[in-house]
């Protein structure tokens, strides 16, 4: 799964690297979503013996709650998340997908272009003011594992390390556990070359709930530091369904 997401990242990067037919995409194409967030406190809170558990319930609402507000202007909700995305400085790439898989197809990027369309629940790029796209975009990527598992990042953080590294291009520069609303998350910070094509990548890994959630940032090294605080704003927004 790990390796697919990857391959997706490069795939994706390929498409402004090649520039592709994406000057005058509209930059409003953010999509209108239900920002409804579901969480499990009202079952923990009826449970009066699960103490502790009603505590965690209650901080973690607090926090999904807080973020949801903050997530109802210029919201996108996808398969377990929601996000809040500036529209005047994020262009929607689900409608440029059909571009992207034909990148991936040509340059043998490890994935077929069917198999990342099926993959990317979302992918947006950073945009250059004028109605094109800058070398940096963010994607989503979700899957169901099957077994519902706490993100514990210590034990991650290691196998994430090793894992990349084992890549020939890939090199992990480091790896943190974050708190976002009530969540926790592995972050790992990549440096990548692949087709020819050198990125800096910050990829955020969720699970809840038996679902895995991973957003990653990926951008030209020389346009990656001015455009991170825009990503982290967006990350920050995140709440788990």
């Amino acid at each position: 799964m790990f390796k697919k997401i990857f391959a997706a990242c490069a795939a994706l990067m390929m498409l402004t690297a090649c520039g592709a037919k994406t000057e005058n995409t509209p930059a409003d194409a953010v999509t209108d979503a239900d920002t409804a967030v579901q969480t499990e406190a009202a079952a923990e809170t009826e449970a009066a013996s699960e103490t502790e558990a009603q505590t965690e319930a209650a901080a973690e609402t607090e926090a999904q709650t807080e973020a949801q507000a903050a997530a109802s202007d210029g919201a996108y909700s996808g398969n377990g998340y929601t996000l809040s995305v500036d529209s005047a400085k994020w262009i929607n790439g689900n409608e440029l997908m059909g571009e992207v898989a034909a990148v991936a197809d040509e340059f043998d990027a490890g994935v077929s272009g069917e198999q990342l369309e099926d993959m990317c629940d979302a992918v947006f790029y950073y945009s250059d003011g004028n109605g094109g796209i800058t070398p940096s975009n963010f994607n989503v990527v979700t899957q169901d594992l099957g077994v519902d598992m706490a993100m514990d990042p210590e034990t991650f953080g290691p196998i994430m390390e090793q894992s990349f590294n084992e890549i020939e291009g890939y090199s992990c520069t480091g790896w943190e556990g974050k708190e976002i609303n009530g969540n926790t998350a592995l972050v790992v910070d990549i440096d990548a070359t692949q087709m020819d094509v050198t990125m800096k990548m910050t990829q955020y890994m969720f699970i809840k709930g038996g679902k895995q959630i991973v957003v990653t940032f990926t951008a030209f090294p020389d346009v990656y530091d001015s455009v991170k605080p825009d990503f982290d704003a967006v990350v920050n927004s995140i709440v788990l369904n």
